[in-house]
């Protein structure tokens, strides 16, 4: 009886090679643990051991139905075995373009996807498009190319340019794509044409949102005449050659360039019936996946993954329209994992990382329970970290639900490099999960978003829990409409707890610390810290019943905190009767601010009793005015704090200084003589302390 097997990479591509023979891929280790089971020489649980070195991932690793077995995968002691899914150009050779010695190599025609090239590596750093406008410049259209109605069944394949925006004489336009920023979304769009007399461009791909000079910015990508400064690079789609600007000290004896060959790099799909169960992962590295840009559908798209079985993306919902479009309704959420699960219960991925790829990291759809997923870092990838979505309340399939998922201590940064809208951690019809001890940090959106409902409807989110993450350096100016924490829908039984939430900088709107979104309702939200948001550190869009204690928001860039909408928006309400009285509990908290209001109302004019209930709290303006704590957007006129307190807000609360140990320079904990020690106020050194990733004896 045996319970340990070991692989050991293909000969040539790692220290330590094997022979003929022996087991080079996950695949072959799993048929010959089912071979061993059929003969009863097999002994349970099992561990395959990883030999350190580069396993090649020409085509996706699959795991399907038929596996019960308690297997653990796990990197052998002090070794590095990596999965990876890249194809590392060869011959490189000196040559100039622009004026420039510039190195170029050609791609195989396998690793083009759809007659583009969207990400670039040289020796493990992340390449540069060469682009037009160079960042952080951008272009806005000169008007829209099609009268806007519904971009779902009247969207836009193509608009005007300014004059001067697009240059007719650079080199094979159909081989230039424009990234173009709107609200919330991104899209990537391939020239199909361009008329140099009227300056309309138009797009083999449709637009997700309106195009108008308001909202709608926009870069020329893959511009031959743009490869002008180290680290970017350019792909020739008429000969397949990839240019690339080197760094200095990189050579064509020395670079290491690498473009995707595989989308999926491991893909483990049960079944309703036959899940796949009891599988673990330790401590592997997975690279170089996410080849192609997926379409959102119904079933996920997988670019470059052979004999990868449908997937049902229930981010989707039922109704789509057939047409290409360059990006997703938001969160990127048609963008599928480099590791997809599917019909899969009771297994774990801990310690690995997922790094050099161009989609999400994780994907999980469909009928996942029972999944933990910890210690792990997520990394330089062209998506998110983490995506999952099962099926939405009004379906009725809970054999389709996740549940019971476990995201802990992992590190996840420097995402959504190609496709702006990812999310760190994206929940979308998930209920019963727990979320903590997460860092996430540098991605255009936001950090962590829960629910995918909008409005009052059916959820099936729901007692979900979102505590003691670390999430930070969020938006970058880029997208707009986020937060570190995004809640969408009514979701009872959720609690977001002991967050430490900093830098979400949005490019003109909606840069919140803790966003409760369309409908969002029943949540509990404290002992959370949040500052230096570019608009407040909480804003409620409009929703019900929500309590908000024991929190500090501090330095909002337009108030403390930001109700937008009141009882009349009732999008998604469906019983007879009042649907609530008070949308947002908001007692016990700190609001401290320069200069700026504590609160703002939107665009239903004055906060009223429908809007919140604010009492109990401390309320302090370092600037030393404090005397308007309330203003009304597009009203010139503020509150005075008389006239805020006659009108039932903040009656008991104070104006006073908190006693935090330097708040200018962001130290929140209490001074010894601090007023919240008397009144019992949590004490925020758990939150600055704990948040974020745990030492691995804490865990």
């Amino acid at each position: 009886m045996i319970s340990e097997l070991t692989i050991t990479p293909p000969s040539g591509s790692g220290a330590a090679a094997g022979t003929p023979g022996e087991l080079h891929s996950i695949p072959e280790a799993l048929e010959e643990l089912r071979n061993l089971n059929l003969r009863g020489e097999l002994r349970l649980p099992a561990t395959v051991w990883c030999r350190g070195g580069v396993y090649p991932v020409t085509e996706p690793m699959l795991i399907g139905s038929g596996l019960a077995l308690p297997v653990t995968f796990r990197a052998a002691p002090g070794e590095e075995p990596v999965f990876d899914g890249g194809c590392h150009l060869k011959d490189w050779e000196e040559t100039e373009l622009n004026g420039c010695r510039v190195l170029r190599a050609r791609v195989p025609a396998a690793a083009v996807i759809d007659g583009a090239v969207h990400q670039f590596h040289a020796n493990g750093r992340r390449g540069v498009c060469a682009s037009w406008p160079k960042a952080p410049e951008v272009l806005t259209p000169e008007k829209p190319g099609v009268e806007f109605r519904n971009t779902l069944f009247n969207p836009s394949n193509c608009f005007y340019v300014r004059p001067g925006d697009f240059n007719p004489s650079w080199y094979n336009p159909q081989g230039i794509e424009v990234r173009m920023f709107q609200l919330w979304t991104e899209s990537h769009l391939p020239v199909e044409s361009f008329d140099s007399a009227t300056g309309l461009v138009t797009f083999r791909y449709h637009i997700r949102c309106e195009v108008n000079v308001a909202s709608t910015r926009y870069v020329w990508q893959n511009v031959r005449e743009a490869l002008t400064e180290p680290g970017e690079y350019y792909f020739d789609n008429l000969e397949r050659y990839l240019y690339y600007f080197p760094r200095p000290g990189e050579t064509a004896a020395n670079l290491d360039g690498v473009v995707p060959r595989s989308g999926v790099l491991l893909m483990i799909a049960g079944s309703e019936r036959d899940p796949v169960q009891n599988l673990r992962f330790e401590g592997l590295t997975f690279r170089y996946g996410g080849a192609g840009t997926p379409e959102s559908g119904r079933d996920y798209d997988f670019p470059a993954s052979p004999g990868v079985p449908l997937c049902r993306n229930h981010f989707a919902g039922q109704r789509f329209p057939r047409l290409r479009y360059g990006g997703s309704v938001q969160a990127s959420a048609g963008v599928p994992g480099v590791i997809m699960m599917t019909g899969v219960r009771n297994c774990a991925l801990e310690n690995c990382r997922i790094e050099h790829c161009n989609w999400y990291g994780i994907g999980i759809a469909a009928g996942v329970s029972g999944l933990t997923l910890s210690g792990n870092e997520l990394a330089d990838l062209g998506g998110g970290g983490i995506s999952a979505c099962g099926c939405p309340a009004e379906e009725h399939a809970p054999e389709q639900a996740v549940h019971h998922l476990v995201i802990t201590d992992n590190h996840i940064h420097d995402c959504g490099a190609f496709f702006l809208s990812s999310v760190g951690i994206l929940l979308g019809h998930v209920r019963n999960t727990l979320v903590e001890h997460n860092h996430v940090h540098d991605l255009c959106y936001s950090a962590i978003s829960c629910g995918w409902v909008w409005g009052y409807g059916d959820n099936a989110a729901r007692e979900n829990r979102i505590g003691f993450n670390r999430l930070h350096d969020i938006g970058k100016g880029v997208l707009c409409d986020m937060g570190g924490i995004y809640m969408l829908g009514v979701q009872p039984g959720s609690r977001i707890y002991n967050n430490l939430v900093y830098n979400v900088q949005c490019r003109f709107y909606g840069g919140w610390g803790i966003y409760t979104d369309e409908g969002s309702s029943h949540i509990v939200i404290e002992n959370n810290i949040c500052f230096d948001c570019s608009r407040e550190a909480f804003h409620q869009h409009f929703g019900r019943e929500n309590l908000v204690r024991g929190n500090i928001a501090a330095f909002g860039g337009d108030s403390g905190i930001a109700i937008s909408v009141g009882r009349r928006r009732q999008r998604g309400y469906a019983s007879p009767g009042e649907n609530y009285t008070v949308g947002y509990n908001f007692f016990g908290n700190v609001i401290l601010v320069d200069g700026t209001p504590f609160y703002r109302g939107g665009d239903s004019g004055a906060i009223s009793a429908e809007h919140l209930f604010t009492d109990l709290n401390v309320l302090f303006d370092l600037s030393g005015s404090g005397e308007s704590p309330a203003a009304v957007c597009g009203d010139p006129r503020q509150w005075s704090r008389s006239e805020w307190r006659a009108a039932g807000h903040d009656r008991h609360s104070e104006f006073a200084d908190p006693g935090f140990v330097d708040a200018r320079n962001r130290d929140f904990h209490l001074k010894a003589d601090s007023i919240l020690r008397q009144s019992g106020f949590p004490d925020p050194a758990v939150t600055l302390d704990q948040a974020g990733v745990r030492p691995l004896s804490e865990r």
